[in-house]
Parts: structure tokens; C-alpha cells; sequence
């Protein structure tokens, strides 16, 4: 279910009761623990991209970043973000998540999920205290996410809008002078890929996320994962948490075409330098943006982050 919730940060914050905000005050407060994150450097002749794992919700902990990631951001002129969350039209896309979330006209969650499904999802409601009600009315996708950030918005803490990408869009739209922004996607693409998922496969998905012991423990053991910079632990969590057709359409696929627009800009013609945040289950894995940046030829080293 991280994985929704990972794809799709801005859906959180268009339905969950929290401020949005543009940069979180992450910075007050340090940690002394030594922060490797997921963090790459891909380079082809003049021109250089510095490729930086997010997590799409996180807390305090997880700042200060380490000075060679600031570094990195603050010597670029170019921010890849899968979607621009600063320049979106917020009434189209809350009409489009109601249309492609929600059911109408009667329909609801229980005609579309086994028996058995319905149980799991009565039983997470009933023991988590989420209102069966609103559960009902939502598609499988949809209550899914919901369901892991349920245990987060009770016990508080992790928040989207501490997220890296967050902080980082923060950071660029105060000098969006002199640094554009490119999104790889738009938040509708995210949101038509979502709801044409199969049936089975929503509901596989809900499934897992129900079984699942604690939302709120199982995204703070991805944060401990992403501040370890353990790539490969990540790789084996991802694929354990969604099954194979999902973990395609939702990760593998779009790294391919997250890994063309990093080639595109690696093949400028002007020398340039990018800092490239996307989702860090896209970087990691056989199959994962940094193997294939190195596929298609360039250079990408591990960079060595400071305490």
C-alpha cells in the first residue's frame, strides 16, 4: 500500500485535513545520526544529474539532509519531480479524484470485493476506529490509501508535507529565477493509472494492506530503510508488499520513462546540471532508474554522504 501512497502524495493532501504547505520546518530540528539516504550521481560528458531517492511522507528526523545533497540541489538549474504539486489546478483534480475514487449513484465498495475482502476491510475499520461508512464508498485503490494513512493521522508525527519532494519544490520556488522545475508525469496520469488498475488487482492490494499489522510502523520501517541508504532492503520490501503485475504497472513501467528523461537531459547540448527526486523505489533494483541510466551507458556513482 506504500506504493499508492508513494505515487500518489498529492492525494493526500487534497483529502486528508492537513495544511498545505510549501516548505516544511524540517530543519529545526537536527539529528545526530549518521543519514546515508538513497543518493547517485549520473554524469554523460559536460553534463551531470544528481539522482536523490524520496520518501513521499516523512518527519522530522529525517532532516537536516546532508550538506552533499543541499550541495547538489543548490548547484542546479533543473528540478525533476514526478508532478509539480506548486502549479496544479486543485478544484479540477479534486473533481477528478471524486470521479475516479469514489462510487455514485448507490454503487459501493461491497459490490465490488469477495465477501471475504469485505470482512478484512470490517474488521480494519472496526479495530482502527475508520468509519465503515466512508470505507464503503470508496474503490478499492482508494480506501487503500486511506487505510495506510489511517494508523498515521491517529498517532501523528509523519506528515506528506515533509516529505523530501516537498522540501525540495519548497526550496525551488523560492528561486524559481534561476531553477525551472520539469515534471516527469501529471497528477492526472497518476490518477488514471490508479483507477485502471484491474479489479483483482485492487483487490489484492486491499487485501495486503489490511493484513498488514500497522501502517504507521510499516512506512517509519521504510524511513529507517531510506536513512540507512540500504537500497537493496528496499527492493525486497517493495516487491514483498505488492504482488508482480502490480509492482509493474506501478513501479517498472515508469521507470522507464523516468530514466529517458533523465537521458534526454544527460544528453543536452548546453552543459547544465539537474537534481532529479523521484520516489526511491524507482531508483533501487535490477530494473530501477540507476541500472538503467548505467545501461544505457552513463557513468552513475554512489555518492558518499556526510554525518
Amino acid at each position: 500500500m506504500m506504493l499508492v501512497m508513494r505515487l500518489l502524495p498529492l492525494l493526500l493532501l487534497l483529502s486528508l485535513p492537513q495544511p498545505l504547505v510549501s516548505q516544511p520546518a524540517a530543519q529545526t530540528a537536527p539529528a545526530e545520526t549518521s543519514k546515508k539516504g538513497l543518493y547517485w550521481k549520473a554524469t554523460s560528458g559536460k553534463n551531470s544529474l544528481f539522482l536523490l531517492g524520496s520518501i513521499h511522507i516523512g518527519n522530522k528526523e529525517m532532516y537536516p539532509l546532508a550538506k552533499e545533497i543541499e550541495e547538489g540541489f543548490d548547484g542546479s538549474s533543473v528540478l525533476f519531480v514526478e508532478v509539480d504539486m506548486n502549479h496544479i489546478d486543485m478544484m479540477k483534480l479534486q473533481t477528478l479524484v471524486m470521479e475516479k475514487g469514489m462510487y455514485k449513484d448507490g454503487d459501493s465498495l461491497w459490490n465490488h470485493i469477495s465477501p471475504e475482502a469485505r470482512k478484512k476491510v470490517e474488521a480494519f475499520c472496526e479495530q482502527s476506529g475508520f468509519p465503515s461508512i466512508a470505507a464503503g464508498k470508496m474503490r478499492p485503490w482508494m480506501f487503500s490509501m486511506f487505510a495506510t494513512m489511517w494508523p498515521l493521522m491517529k498517532k501523528g508525527g509523519m506528515d506528506v508535507n515533509l516529505g523530501i519532494d516537498m522540501y525540495f519544490m519548497g526550496k525551488q520556488e523560492k528561486i524559481k529565477d534561476r531553477m525551472r522545475v520539469q515534471e516527469i508525469e501529471t497528477a492526472e496520469q497518476q490518477l488514471d493509472m490508479l483507477a485502471s488498475l484491474d479489479g483483482k488487482l485492487q483487490e489484492a492490494q486491499l487485501v495486503s494492506v489490511m493484513e498488514m499489522a500497522s501502517g504507521a510502523g510499516r512506512i517509519e520501517e521504510i524511513q529507517k530503510i531510506w536513512i540507512d541508504g540500504d537500497g537493496d532492503k528496499l527492493d525486497q520490501l517493495m516487491t514483498q508488499m505488492s504482488g508482480g503485475e502490480t509492482m509493474k504497472v506501478l513501479i517498472t513501467d515508469r521507470n522507464k520513462k523516468m530514466a529517458d528523461a533523465a537521458e534526454a537531459f544527460l544528453k543536452g547540448a548546453e552543459k547544465a546540471q539537474g537534481f532529479f527526486v523521484v520516489g526511491a523505489a524507482h531508483m533501487v533494483g535490477k530494473e530501477g532508474i540507476v541500472r538503467l541510466l548505467e545501461k544505457k551507458g552513463f557513468a552513475v556513482e554512489r555518492v558518499a554522504l556526510s554525518k
